[in-house]
């Protein structure tokens, strides 16, 4: 979303734009406006697609959960349908079912810490990243029309990459699992901790190249953040009717979730110095 265009935004302009799904949409009996202020979040289902407990997240958990081999995001997904009811305003979980959304929220954060924040899978993230980021003119999305940015998926995109001269080398490196090392590591549950713009990454690896003494381009900075799942943050989780207590699982695991990383290439020499400095620099410039 550097620059503005997040996927919902991209999922409301094919719906707008595309004639093929909206052709299929009228043909489902469904009206390409009502679909798009589902979307927008100007309807009463809305948070059933985008939401604390909406059908992408309890997707996604199990999912993942199953090809990874972890057991962190097993929920019991078919009780939450069943006691989910759709008010006037919006859905909410019927009271009987505050403990499968307990069960929820403890698979949520073991799944965030331990599969989608694990500090490989970020690094590698941080190499793809840094590949597409070479080719930002050629890889636009955000200038694309629907028809363009339909041509390209996760092939399409890996070969561009992978064809260009100047960000081949990153492919190489996924392709042979060389990944940068962990340096540095800071986790807050909670409003503590800093937050950091995507803007500010560059920046930081910056500060911390020149106090180490090494190459800007070999420093990857990381910032992992999970959003709150509910009412205890901007997302809700509503309860119907509300509970006489509330839950000390759900008001504890629903805090906020941030990861500050710091990583580099692998010269053994320049580790201990880029620790030293990833300690100094974003103790001073984040917390």
């Amino acid at each position: 979303m550097e620059k503005g265009l997040s996927h919902e935004d991209m999922s409301i302009k094919i719906v707008q734009e595309d004639d093929e799904i909206a052709s299929a949409l009228e043909a489902m009996g469904l009206d390409v406006k009502e679909v798009v202020d589902v979307l927008r979040g100007r309807s009463r289902l809305s948070g059933l697609v985008s939401g604390p407990l909406d059908v992408d997240r309890l997707d996604f958990l199990l999912r993942d959960a199953y090809f990874t081999g972890a057991t962190y995001g097993v929920v019991d997904v078919r009780r939450i349908i069943r006691l989910t009811r759709l008010l006037e305003d919006g859905p909410a979980v019927d009271s009987r079912g505050i403990g499968v959304v307990e069960e929820l929220a403890i698979a949520r954060y073991h799944s965030f810490i331990n599969i989608y924040f694990h500090h490989a899978a970020r690094a590698a993230q941080h190499l793809l990243l840094r590949a597409a980021k070479m080719l930002e003119d050629e890889l636009d999305y955000s200038t694309m029309t629907v028809q363009e940015y339909l041509q390209h998926d996760d092939y399409t995109t890996w070969c561009l990459i992978r064809s260009r001269e100047k960000s081949r080398p990153y492919i190489k490196m996924l392709e042979k699992r060389i990944l940068p090392k962990r340096v540095f590591e800071q986790k807050f549950l909670g409003e503590n901790g800093p937050r950091i713009n995507y803007s500010d990454i560059s920046l930081l690896e910056r500060l911390i190249a020149e106090e180490a003494g090494t190459e800007p381009m070999k420093i990857y900075v990381d910032y992992s953040y999970a959003p709150p799942l509910t009412k205890y943050g901007p997302g809700e989780v509503r309860i119907h009717p509300p509970p006489d207590t509330d839950s000390w699982i759900i008001q504890q695991l629903s805090k906020p979730l941030k990861l500050v990383r710091v990583y580099v290439e692998r010269e053994a020499a320049e580790l201990d110095r880029v620790r030293k400095a990833a300690e100094k620099i974003i103790d001073s410039e984040t917390v």
